[in-house]
């Protein structure tokens, strides 16, 4: 009886160990979801209110001390409040766009992710969230949203979502946000009645869309174009379909395959389809996401990118073709 009772205790043991071994995935979602809980403005002493209120606080690591819970609660507040604003669907489109990251390892102490979306008359947006671990659980350390380019100007008075400050009726609702989004700009001279239709939520979908698993597969098409490969040149045609290469390096890139050291490229693919990864990649062509992970030992990043073309790529600093050593 005893000896079967400990090896049951070694099993619960080796479960559980297994258990917390498991990579764990890491998403934005749950955040976007408590921020636009209507419940958080509801009146004071509410039940309701504590629970959403406790709900935000539970997922953050950085929770606020006593001397800053009024102006937290104030800015939880303003924040459903205005979902429904064209700003606020922008911000809230934008955040639940951030892919979450997949195979987050049980070495990883601080992983993040940056999605970086083009938008129109040269600005961008751009959503980074990183996540601490603290014993079993993974807290939001880290979350900025922003407006780049030439809309940062605009996005400077955008409170509460992207400034500061008292919200401005006439930037929650303004309607250079429809130009952003790839309105045509010939709208701004026409009759209301003359303007061409523009549905604001379908442009928003189009610019933030995310394909899933495409990180992923770009990462074992490169594997198996390598595996298929026979000679240096064609390991190069092959890196080349995957990975950043603009015009001008071509002729060089081809003559670094030549002297490359490929096992030493293989290695460092394996390193990154076994490493963190984002569960998808932007759809709107200019846009791209990273994923940096930190472990004990130090820290690394990798990142794709959508080119003018539609194709998905590698960027290029992330597989070194050094030369083998001895030439």
């Amino acid at each position: 009886m005893v000896l079967a009772r400990a090896l049951l205790w070694m099993l619960c043991c080796l479960l559980a160990q297994a258990v917390v071994a498991q990579p764990a995935t890491l998403s934005a979602r749950p955040l976007a979801d408590a921020l636009q809980n209507g419940d958080l403005l509801l009146e004071q002493g509410d039940e309701k209110l504590a629970q959403a209120r406790a709900a935000v606080e539970a997922l953050l690591l950085n929770k606020p001390t006593e001397h800053e819970l009024k102006r937290f609660h104030a800015r939880l507040a303003a924040l459903a409040r205005h979902r429904d604003s064209r700003l606020g669907r922008l911000f809230f489109a934008l955040l639940r766009a951030a892919p979450d990251v997949h195979n987050v390892g049980a070495s990883v102490e601080r992983a993040s992710v940056t999605a970086d979306f083009a938008l129109a008359l040269g600005s961008g947006a751009s959503v980074h969230v990183g996540w601490t671990r603290r014993g079993e659980a993974w807290l939001v350390s880290e979350l900025t949203l922003s407006i780049t380019g030439n809309a940062g100007a605009l996005a400077a008075a955008a409170s509460p979502y992207f400034a500061q400050g008292a919200p401005m009726p006439e930037v929650l609702n303004a309607g250079e946000l429809d130009y952003l989004l790839g309105r045509d700009m010939e709208d701004r001279g026409r009759l209301p009645s003359e303007r061409t239709e523009f549905d604001f939520d379908a442009a928003l979908r189009a610019r933030f869309a995310i394909e899933d698993g495409a990180p992923a597969a770009l990462l074992e098409s490169l594997a198996d174009g390598l595996a298929a490969a026979r000679t240096p040149a064609r390991k190069t045609a092959a890196l080349a379909a995957c990975v950043e290469v603009k015009g001008g390096q071509a002729q060089t890139f081809e003559q670094a395959g030549q002297r490359a050291d490929w096992k030493r490229v293989e290695s460092a693919l394996a390193a990154l389809r076994a490493g963190a990864r984002a569960s998808g990649a932007p759809v709107f062509r200019g846009s791209g996401v990273s994923v940096r992970r930190q472990t004990a030992t130090g820290e690394t990043q990798w990142s794709v990118r959508r080119l003018a073309a539609g194709r998905l790529v590698l960027s290029r600093g992330e597989i070194d073709l050094g030369e083998k050593s001895g030439k």
